[in-house]
């Protein structure tokens, strides 16, 4: 097995596509659910990306673990599947796997790596499966 250097969480913005996938997936949200998610986008400023031969993974990372208020955390702070996201772009099909730990947005998953492009980004989602129980611990 080849073991890979994975880099510190760095402060950053996320890229298009996570920002089309985001919007996407607040969008699909009930209740105050995308609200939370918008808020927690605020105090989630450190991105590791990492980079594997057929998908990437960008984790999210407030500054300081604690930070972020109580109020715009989902009550079910176990780690679990938020939502699966099925796009296509640039007449290619991908999945994004959203994950939320400890009640706030964790990572998002694309496979297969998108290709890196110039210009406009041509996306459609597919389809958008979103875990129902998003207020109680299931372990």
């Amino acid at each position: 097995m080849i073991w890979k250097k994975i880099s510190e969480p760095k402060k950053g913005e996320l890229t298009n596509l996570e920002k089309i996938i985001v919007n996407s997936l607040i969008m699909h949200l009930q209740n105050d659910y995308g609200e939370m998610i918008k808020k927690q986008l605020e105090y989630l400023l450190l991105k590791k990306r990492i980079n594997y031969n057929k998908d990437c993974v960008t984790e999210l990372y407030p500054e300081k673990f604690g930070i972020m208020p109580k109020e715009i955390l989902f009550e079910r702070n176990e780690e679990f599947r938020l939502a699966e996201i099925k796009f296509e772009l640039n007449n290619t099909k991908h999945s994004c796997v959203i994950y939320m730990s400890l009640g706030q947005l964790f990572d998002m998953k694309i496979k297969p790596k998108p290709i890196k492009t110039e210009g406009e980004l041509n996306f459609k989602i597919i389809t958008i499966e979103i875990e129902k129980n998003l207020s109680q611990n299931v372990y």
